[in-house]
Parts: C-alpha cells; sequence; structure tokens
C-alpha cells in the first residue's frame, strides 16, 4: 500500500550547503517533520506542490529584524518579512527588554505564523530614540536581564546592545560592559550593534568571546572592520575573528556599503550571517528583503571570485549558520528525513536589476535568489512579497 504523506514537494531540488550539492528529489512531509526525500517518490499526499525548477532548502533565518510593531512605529509585522519573504524564522534584534518582553511575547510571538525569536536589549525597554536608550544609567539592569533570559529561554536567544554615540550617549562602552555581562551570566550570544563611535570597534571587539555577534559589519562610516589604506581587516577585528566571534551583516539604512562588503568579499574574509536590520525606515528601500539582501552578497562574492560565498555559502549564511550561533539548530536543519519541516523552497533568476546599498550606492545584478514558498512546521506559506525590491514576479524569471 503506497505510503500517504501530509505534503509532497515534487519535481524539484533539494540544496546541501555543508556537502554543497544540488540534487534532484521530491521532499514528502508528515507530522511536521521531513517523511522522505527521494527522486520520483511513490506515495500520494493530502497537498502536492509541484516545485520543478525550484529549490528546497533549509528554512531561512533573518538574525537582525524590527518586529514590535504594536508598540513601536518603526517596526514591521513579523509575518509581512518572514513567511510572505520566504523566511521561516526571524530574530528582533533589541527591540523589547526586560520591561516589555512579556508584552512581545504576548502580541508578537505566539500570533505569527513565523517563528519568531528575539534578542533581549541591555537598556529596560529595548531601543529607543531621543533620548538614547543606553544612556540612562537606570535603564541598564544585568540581574533584571538575566531573569528575562530565565524566564523566557524558549524564544529569548541572546543579548543585544547598540555600541554607537547615539545610543549610549557619554556613557561610552558601559552599555557594552553590562550587555557582555548580563550574557554571560545567561549563557547567551550577544549582538553589539556597531556604528558611530564612542564606543570604537576595537573596544567591543575586546570584550566579545567566541560566539558573540557583532552586526552591520559592511558598514562605511569611519572606525569601520577595515582599516582605509590596505582595506584590510583592523587588528581588533581579525583578532576577533580569530577567537570564533561571529560577523553579521545587518544591511539597514546605514549600514551596509557596497564597497567595504566588495572588499571584504575580495579577501575571502569570514562573514557568518546574512541579515537585513529591517524596519519601517528601509523596508521600501534599500533592503526590501532577505532575499535581496542575498542576492546583493551572492553577486558581489561572484564579481571578485570569492567561492566560498556561492549560493551555497550564501544559503548556509542564511541559515544552518545563524542556527549554530543562536541554538535554532534543532529547528533549521539540512532537508533530510526526521528533520524539521522548517523550510525554504526557492529559486534562481538570471535578470539585470539594479540595486543600492545603504549610502545609494548603485550597481547591477543579474542572479537573483527569489523566495517561492516558506514552510513551517510542515505548513505551508506562499512567498505573495518573494520578489519584493525586485520589480519581478516568480513567472517572469527565466
Amino acid at each position: 500500500m503506497p505510503e500517504v504523506f501530509d505534503l509532497i514537494l515534487r519535481g524539484g531540488e533539494v540544496i546541501d550547503p555543508i556537502a554543497r550539492r544540488t540534487f534532484a528529489a521530491d521532499v514528502a512531509i508528515r507530522g511536521g517533520r521531513v517523511a522522505a526525500v527521494q527522486e520520483r517518490l511513490p506515495g500520494a499526499a493530502a497537498q502536492e506542490i509541484d516545485v520543478g525548477g525550484l529549490i528546497t532548502g533549509p528554512g531561512w533565518i533573518d538574525t537582525h529584524t524590527h518586529v514590535f510593531n504594536l508598540f513601536k512605529p518603526s517596526c514591521l509585522d513579523a509575518d509581512s518579512i518572514g513567511v510572505e519573504q520566504g523566511v521561516v524564522a526571524v530574530l528582533d534584534a533589541g527591540s523589547f527588554g526586560a520591561a516589555n518582553a512579556a508584552a512581545f511575547y504576548e502580541y508578537v510571538v505566539k500570533p505569527a505564523k513565523t517563528l519568531v525569536f528575539g534578542l533581549l536589549h541591555i537598556s529596560r525597554h529595548g531601543n529607543m530614540h531621543m533620548p538614547g536608550e543606553s544612556e540612562i544609567v537606570g535603564w541598564l539592569n544585568v540581574d533584571d536581564a538575566v531573569k528575562t533570559i530565565d524566564a523566557n529561554r524558549g524564544w529569548i536567544k541572546g543579548m543585544k546592545v547598540r555600541a554607537s554615540a547615539s545610543a549610549v550617549g557619554a556613557l561610552g562602552i558601559m552599555p557594552v560592559v553590562l550587555a557582555k555581562k548580563a550574557a554571560a551570566e545567561a549563557g547567551v550570544p550577544l549582538m553589539a550593534h556597531v556604528g558611530n563611535a564612542p564606543p570604537t570597534l576595537d573596544e567591543v571587539c575586546r570584550l566579545f568571546e567566541a560566539g558573540d555577534v557583532i552586526t552591520h559589519c559592511f558598514h562605511g562610516k569611519a572606525g569601520g572592520p577595515l582599516d582605509r589604506v590596505g582595506n584590510a581587516p583592523i587588528a581588533a577585528v581579525r583578532a576577533a575573528i580569530d577567537r570564533g566571534v561571529v560577523l553579521d551583516v545587518g544591511h539597514g539604512s546605514g549600514s551596509f556599503s557596497h564597497d567595504v562588503a566588495r572588499h571584504w568579499l575580495a579577501q575571502r574574509l569570514p562573514l557568518g550571517h546574512v541579515s537585513t536590520d529591517l524596519h519601517r525606515g528601509n523596508s521600501d528601500g534599500p533592503v526590501y528583503s532577505l532575499a535581496l539582501t542575498m542576492s546583493k552578497l551572492l553577486n558581489l562574492a561572484q564579481s571578485v571570485g570569492n567561492e566560498s560565498m556561492d549560493l551555497f555559502g550564501i544559503v548556509a549564511a542564511a541559515s544552518l549558520a545563524p542556527a549554530k550561533t543562536f541554538g535554532l539548530d534543532d529547528l533549521i536543519t539540512r532537508v533530510s528525513p526526521s528533520a524539521p519541516a522548517n523550510l525554504t523552497v526557492f529559486q534562481i533568476g538570471e535578470r539585470a536589476v539594479r540595486v543600492q546599498d545603504s549610502y545609494r550606492t548603485a550597481w547591477t545584478i543579474d542572479r537573483l535568489i527569489v523566495p517561492r514558498y516558506a514552510i513551517v512546521g510542515g505548513v505551508v506559506h506562499e512567498a505573495t512579497r518573494g520578489a519584493h525590491g525586485m520589480q519581478l514576479v516568480p513567472e517572469e524569471l527565466g
């Protein structure tokens, strides 16, 4: 008697970023897990999708987003940049703190179709402007942060701090020191936004240990990761990488430089995570989506002959690598029998598109990663915003 599944993805390819290969296979799902991966799979399913010309891979994770939308006008709806863009999981990078973590869980984590996780800000109210959230000492409490993480380990996966003058004011490196103390006490990674000094990137790097994350790693401001003479990593960044500190893109509206990214990729330097820093200020440009950020980096790497950041490397940096960093590797894995059915189905399109970095430098890319479906716990969500920012619909792609 033929097997019966909940869902079969028929006629496509599967990508394995670790083995660095794609192969023809149908993917069957039952009970929220991958039941079979096999070419011309026999059997039937309650739902079958023709994925001819498409690629199924580990579910994408956007490690830097802002989705506390019901409380903060600058934030976005999680599903609008999650499953609707082919992204299985998002991490909110510090939009909430100890004082409003319960509200974030109730109004963002629970109702979302996307898997939503968070990085707790050391400042009790999360990211703020005017004043910067970390320039008020009374808002920085290590004990409260650790207790909040302990009470919410199912969805809080790390700490966050903005290490830039606009956030810390006259306190300089102090908020980063306190955030690192809380992260160490709680046993979770710390992600630091780096931008305009003080504090300097050198100061931040010296505090960081293996598994900690520096986001906005390709910003084009003074004091960035590359020196301005030989375009080589500054000593503090090189030492941090050697210790196992992870670099996260965090594109954003002011933190991604075409030139910095190109120089970095040309030297085959490590890159940990591809992420967006999506919020209302950049969702209609220049960022748009995780898929477009992935496409920018794929094309930049190709232009400088960086084979490690080909399609396999880019997919890994948007799925398996961040899953390992933030302890989500029980949810996001390679596509194989018994694995959780948290998958992204996408296609590669060949068409010229003009894109911009955060400083409005424009260039043309001609290889596009376009999501078609996000599958979360075996449930299919069509990526209705899959070509957002590309002025394309999937049917137009060749």
